[in-house]
């Protein structure tokens, strides 16, 4: 359906700013998108945007800095969501959307998850007939840009 994706990730936003905030962080919202509104399905769009901020501050071991931005292009709107956290070794950011796929820490063990997450994400995003991407450097943070198609005007 037809929703207004700000709408949706202010209230993401605000359920992860206590967790980031109790950790000295920040979690900034810029709304650049207009129109903002994207076809897509409410329950699954939210699922998407807690998973990428779940993962944003699991893989951020100091005081997280997570950005959320919207902006707009051919005809989509896109979500970046970027953070400062451990990042990933070039080659292994597409490899992160595979099912089970985690990429590797060594012996540690110390973020738990199964590696469905992200694989998730892909799924639903393509259904909705989007595109999803990261950009990732190790040590510096990662940016997980998903691309929704416009919707039309009437938003849930």
């Amino acid at each position: 359906v037809p929703l207004d994706v700000h709408v949706l990730l202010e209230k993401a936003a605000s359920a992860f700013a206590v967790q980031v905030e109790s950790r000295g962080g920040t979690l900034r919202l810029l709304t650049g998108a207009t129109p903002a509104t994207v076809t897509a399905d409410a329950l699954h769009l939210t699922n998407i945007v807690h998973n990428i901020l779940e993962n944003a501050v699991k893989y951020t071991p100091g005081v997280p800095e997570i950005t959320i931005r919207t902006g707009e292009a051919s005809g989509a709107v896109t979500i970046r969501i970027s953070d400062n956290g451990i990042g990933m070794p070039a080659g292994e950011a597409e490899r992160v959307f595979d099912k089970y796929y985690r990429v590797s820490t060594g012996n540690l063990h110390d973020v738990k998850g199964f590696g469905l997450g992200l694989a998730y994400v892909r799924l639903m995003v393509t259904a909705m007939k989007g595109t999803v991407a990261i950009e990732s450097e190790q040590g510096k943070g990662t940016t997980v840009i998903v691309s929704l198609p416009g919707g039309q005007e009437g938003t849930v």
